[in-house]
């Protein structure tokens, strides 16, 4: 009976996956129309999913949901425990709050910024990345880096649901490197004359141009514009070679003017609806300051240290999303001053600086107000803060909802203790940011030994500050709410860097590392009965009481470099600094990651989990390049030969080719019951072909070493300044991790009953899933068989980069050795363009089906014979040859009649009436009445007699509000304040109730 069951799961597998790429009638139906409206859920609240490979929570609030042409969109706020730092500015949601709205796409320099221009006087850095990438285009290229290159920025991008990392690589495209598969297409625009570049008070006009903005192509055609519009770039301005001014009269000043940011403008989907993103700089200049100490110096006689502290500006006008615009309405982004701690800043800002008022001052997001086309509320999220000028801002509570008295509100409680301002010529952070409230003084970096070591010990993590100001509780609309309690990360393994390689060393023992892991979390209901608690045990082995970390460390913190001269034995130089050489997040932004975590759950059962680590096969790979040196002075004639022909051959600062993307992957999951009992396991299977690593960006990371020596054969101090420079060439892999099997064992009746799925990548070209294989437990295989553009030729999609949609499916059962085919279809669409029925728009024409027992021969199960230039659309075509005619009202977003039967020609001289009526109730609800009345004359029109009839009225951003069927009896559907439907009745807003609905929240 068992094995019968799990054969229907699997064959209910093969269906719904299938479904996924074919459009039926009934799809359609649900596609376009409307159906009768549900009853609101509640919610689930208190299920937070935590990323167990690194211990994070994943606390995810939704504020707002609004359509446009049926494409569902979220307002989310979630929480970032990680965070939780001093020197990370608090966003305007409040300390480690993030609002995931619109999308953007943000720089990281390496080196000189990509399209700067133009050569910086008496320095010879002139080559930048987007002019000369062609460096990097030949088989030698690692042996061609110089004083004159320039590494790849880096742009980390964010929108609907994707994101990852791209970069201009050597052909001069930009490649995309990203967890998932994304298939993105990226093109950029350049704006000259936008800059004016100051090089010690003087103006250098070749370096103005910037990269204005981006459009992205997501695998289904969909557009995503940023930037291209001044409101939504941020520009950072960064005073350099310790100017406190941004004076252009300044002869200490070299600006640095460039855009960091390109906010999400506008997105454009393959069917022509369109979302517009409104935003507004700040009005002021906010300062960020930022401070490092580096030393450069010889252990020999007569030399004294080279103390080099590193003072910088950036000055920038943040800029705030605004509005969102699209066909059915409007979302309103309010903001105001924040009342919160302000950084304390080493110096004064100079006489030019000081002509800014509030430099310090950053916001809060007050509100966010959904309106529909007559700017009528239809939703309101409201924002309460704790703040005040001795603590950093918090969120304190949210309400959501336009009605107060139906307003579902969350309540946030943190930890008490309290992170101090951050002074940035102290710190009190540890080795990875977190607060350790120690206040190391970097400064004093060096006076001897003694003082590295006590720098050092001072950068240690501390267990109890790291919870300064972290989130701990969550009460819910409901009345219910949510502990959440943590420990600090331990680890018992870490990597280690040294001549180019990398080792995995095994403390055997727990140290503690920086940051925080979620310990347990218990969650109660609304009448604080027993809670429903989840204990995690981040252990090698819970049940052999292997009670060790399986944490492994990305490296340890180093902020010392050493190198011995060949000419003196004993010479050696020095360099410290006060940011640590090593790479601290080496797995998707972590530096630490967990390869075993086991869940318990309060009725015993547990859960094993185990993730992919450096030390389970994942550890980066060695570059396949050697590392390159060079060295300069200054006031002195030097020819190389102090330096050591080994130099930086034991150097930590090594670089590798990363395997980040594949680390904290889910390799299994194993269920026990309370007694330890075996129920079932999954395991998951990656592709590790070698070849999937595919050399995307070619790079290079620099590294300096500074001293002051003088000539033998006494070196006397200060005689010369010494520049060592180390280039090491390493690729960025530009593969898309790719699961490739899953295989699940139940073990709960005995005998062990297996099933499995397959997945293959077998188009090198778009690696989209090619195709997937289920086989049930008792040995039936079914086989789907996907076909994209690039199989089916179809070079107007790949063009509009549309590689992600199956165009062909084909479903194959084998049994017993025998093998047949169940169902076959193609979605067929235009292969040029413009067409008759949908003008400029790449959408589908058609739906065809195979015969099984004639399978070379087609039918079709649906035509698509008519969009309007909004891409919605006016006719199909049934398999049985009948019409069927939708007219599109509400500024062309809703379909208010379906005429089955008629041509769209057929009626279109009738519509116009019904067309108007449906705008007027879009910008007043009060006009509904006559729309209804006018869709009442429409289907009583005697030309459509014949046809089977049925019309619709709305609230756009709310619901249907009305069905008429072919039958001519209505049903409204009445919604409360809170947009919840509340009540079903017949005919009009007064007639006999069908169904009522009550929604008990505790405010």
């Amino acid at each position: 009976m068992r094995k019968f069951i799990l054969t229907i799961i699997f064959i209910f597998l093969i269906i719904k996956i299938e479904g996924q790429a074919i459009t039926s009638q009934n799809q359609i139906a649900q596609e376009y129309f409307s159906t009768s409206p549900n009853a609101a859920s509640l919610g689930t609240y208190g299920l937070i999913p935590i990323n167990l490979s690194t211990g994070s929570p994943n606390i995810d609030i939704n504020l707002l949901r609004f359509l446009t042409k049926r494409k569902e969109n979220v307002i989310s706020l979630t929480y970032n425990l990680n965070s939780v730092k001093p020197e990370i500015p608090v966003q305007w949601t409040g300390l480690g709050w993030n609002l995931n709205v619109g999308g953007a796409v943000t720089r990281e320099v390496n080196g000189n910024i990509d399209e700067a221009k133009g050569p910086v006087p008496n320095n010879g850095f002139n080559k930048n990345n987007y002019d000369y990438y062609s460096t990097y285009d030949n088989d030698n290229w690692h042996q061609l880096i110089d004083n004159n290159n320039d590494a790849p920025d880096t742009f980390l991008f964010q929108v609907n649901g994707i994101s990852g990392k791209f970069y201009k690589n050597h052909k001069g495209k930009w490649i995309v490197s990203a967890n998932e598969d994304v298939s993105l297409s990226i093109t950029d625009e350049i704006k000259n004359n936008y800059f004016t570049y100051v090089y010690n008070g003087y103006t250098y006009p070749d370096k103005d141009r910037c990269i204005y903005g981006f459009e992205i192509k997501d695998k289904y055609g969909n557009v995503y514009i940023f930037g291209k519009n001044e409101n939504a770039l941020e520009v950072f301005d960064s005073s350099l070679n310790d100017s406190n001014s941004f004076s252009e009269l300044d002869p200490k000043l070299i600006t640095s003017k460039f855009v960091k940011s390109w906010y999400l403008t506008k997105i454009k989907y393959a069917d022509g609806a369109t979302i517009n993103y409104e935003y507004e700089p700040d009005s002021n200049t906010t300062l960020i300051q930022h401070f490092n100490v580096n030393y450069g110096f010889s252990r020999c006689e007569g030399i004294s240290p080279n103390c080099k502290p590193n003072t910088s500006y950036e000055r920038v006008k943040l800029t705030y999303l605004k509005r969102i615009t699209f066909d059915e309405g409007s979302i309103e982004f309010n903001r105001s001053l924040a009342n919160t701690l302000k950084y304390v800043m080493s110096n004064s800002y100079g006489n030019y600086l000081n002509n800014y008022n509030n430099t310090l001052h950053w916001f809060k997001l007050n509100s966010i107000v959904m309106l529909d086309k007559s700017n009528t509320i239809v939703d309101k999220v409201e924002f309460a803060y704790i703040e005040n000028n001795n603590e950093r801002l918090k969120l304190n509570s949210i309400k959501i909802g336009k009605d107060p008295l139906a307003q579902k509100k969350y309540t946030f409680t943190y930890n008490p203790l309290t992170i101090p301002a951050l002074v940035f010529n102290k710190t009190n952070v540890d080795h990875w940011g977190f607060f350790n409230n120690k206040n190391a003084d970097i400064l004093s970096i060096y006076s001897g030994s003694s003082s590295m070591n006590n720098y050092y010990n001072q950068r240690e993590p501390d267990s109890i500050a790291v919870r300064a100001e972290t989130l701990e509780r969550i009460d819910y609309p409901t009345g219910g709410h949510s502990l959440m309690e943590y420990e600090s990360n331990l680890y018992s393994k870490y990597v280690k860097s040294e001549n180019n390689q990398q080792s995995i060393v095994d403390n055997n023992i727990d140290k503690l590392a920086g940051g925080l892991r979620v310990r347990r979390i218990k969650t109660y209901d609304s009448n604080n009965s027993s809670p429903t608690i989840k204990r995690y045990y981040y252990v090698r082995d819970y049940f052999n009481n292997q009670n060790i970390s399986s944490g492994v460390l990305s490296g340890i913190p180093n902020y010392i470099q050493n190198d011995n001269f060949d000419l003196i034995a004993g010479y050696t130089i020095t360099n410290l600094t006060s940011s640590a050489y090593i790479p601290l997040s080496e797995t998707k932004g972590y530096h630490i990651g967990y390869s075993k975590v086991f869940e318990k759950n309060e009725n015993g059962s547990i859960t094993e989990y185990s993730y992919s680590n450096y030390d389970n096969g994942y550890n980066d790979l060695t570059p396949n390049y050697p590392s390159k040196k060079y060295n300069s002075t200054t006031n002195y004639s030097h020819n190389g030969s102090y330096m050591s022909s080994n130099w930086f051959s034991t150097n930590i600062n090594t670089m590798r080719n990363s395997l980040s993307s594949e680390r904290g992957l889910l390799l299994s999951k194993i269920n026990y019951d309370n007694n330890h009992n075996l129920l079932s396991e999954t395991s998951i299977q990656y592709n590790q072909n070698p070849n999937r690593l595919t050399e995307g960006i070619r790079n290079f990371k620099l590294d300096y070493l500074y001293a002051m020596v003088g000539p033998p054969p006494v070196m006397n101090a200060g005689s010369v300044a010494l520049v060592y420079k180390k280039f090491t060439p390493y690729v960025i892999y530009s593969n898309a991790v790719q699961k490739i099997g899953e295989k699940t064992t139940d073990y709960q009746n005995g005998a062990p009953v297996l099933s499995q799925i397959e997945y293959y990548y077998n188009n090198s070209t778009n690696y989209q899933l090619s195709k997937q294989k289920t086989t049930s437990p008792d040995g039936i295989t079914n086989e789907i068989n996907y076909s994209y553009a690039h199989e089916k030729g179809n070079q107007l999609m790949v063009d509009r980069n549309m590689i992600g949609i199956p165009l062909e499916s084909i479903l194959v059962q084998t049994n017993n050795g025998i093998t047949k085919t169940l169902s076959k279809t193609q979605t067929i669409y235009p292969t040029v363009l413009p067409t008759s029925q949908t003008g400029n728009l790449v959408l589908p024409l058609s739906i065809k089906s195979y015969d099984l027992q004639n399978i070379a021969l087609p039918s079709t199960d649906v035509t698509y014979d008519k969009y309007d230039y909004n891409g919605n659309l006016q006719q199909y075509t049934t398999k049985e040859g009948i019409p069927v005619a939708i007219i599109w009202g509400y500024n062309y977003t809703q379909p208010i009649a379906k005429v089955q039967g008629a041509t769209y020609d057929q009626i279109s001289s009738l519509v116009s009436t019904i067309v108007t009526a449906s705008e007027n109730d879009a910008s007043n609800s009060a006009n509904e009445p006559d729309l209804i009345t006018a869709l009442s004359n429409f289907r009583n029109n005697s030309t459509l007699s014949n046809y089977q009839v049925t019309t619709y009225t709305y609230d756009p951003l709310i619901g249907v509000t009305s069905i008429t069927p072919p039958s001519g009896i209505r049903e409204i559907y009445i919604y409360d304040t809170a947009n919840r439907l509340k009540e079903i009745r017949e005919d009009n807003k007064n007639g006999k109730i069908l169904k009522e609905y009550k929604y008990n929240y505790k405010n």
